[in-house]
């Protein structure tokens, strides 16, 4: 909803025409149209077109990303953690608290997703407006989408590819995989075909 609002400021920002008739709900049929378009998100990020950092592409593989994230499955509710100075074997699985942002352990990985959303939303504002508002410079890397989505995989020319989405593709949301072994490793199960779903650590 934050990003929505923003692009579609900006695009009333640089047509005060429009953003007047947007406002007061006054217009003609084809402008109110184009008002209708603009309540569809992809066209939104479409309307906005690229910036010298982002394209409308990046924009949809982060809307993409942060919407997968938002879906109802394990992954939007639990965390991989490995404690400090200790092997990928101690890894375990943990539960968001109810509540949300608390912990030592889930706030500092929420933070680091909402940081990557916010450069982001930043920039293409100093890139629309002319206006600089971030203290140092910003390129926008895909890569940079591990923040939200905290998986991703090497592709065949070695490049490293964001899990955006797992939506219509049940069972390959990687966190599934990853508690599995972490709750065989942890001899909380013996049988893969039951897996004890409890709050707390697996």
């Amino acid at each position: 909803m934050g990003l929505e609002s923003e692009w579609l400021g900006l695009i009333l920002m640089k047509d005060p025409g429009l953003g007047i008739q947007w406002a007061f709900g006054v217009g003609d049929d084809a402008v109110v149209k184009r008002l209708k378009e603009l309540e569809k998100p992809y066209m939104i990020r479409k309307a906005l077109g690229d910036t010298p950092r982002i394209t409308v592409k990046d924009r949809k593989d982060l809307y993409a990303a942060l919407s997968d994230k938002s879906h109802t499955k394990l992954s939007s509710v639990a965390r991989p953690f490995i404690p400090p100075n200790a092997s990928p074997a101690d890894e375990f699985i943990e539960c968001i608290p109810m509540g949300g942002i608390q912990g030592k352990n889930n706030i500092p990985r929420i933070l680091r997703g909402t940081a990557t959303v916010l450069r982001f939303a930043l920039a293409e504002i100093e890139d629309t407006l002319g206006q600089r508002l971030m203290e140092e410079e910003w390129t926008w890397k895909r890569e940079g989408l591990v923040q939200i989505t905290e998986a991703g995989f090497k592709t065949q020319n070695g490049t490293f590819e964001p899990h955006i989405s797992s939506k219509g593709r049940p069972g390959t949301d990687p966190m599934q995989i990853t508690t599995l072994i972490s709750a065989i490793r942890h001899g909380k199960i013996r049988s893969p075909g039951l897996v004890p779903l409890v709050a707390g650590r697996i």
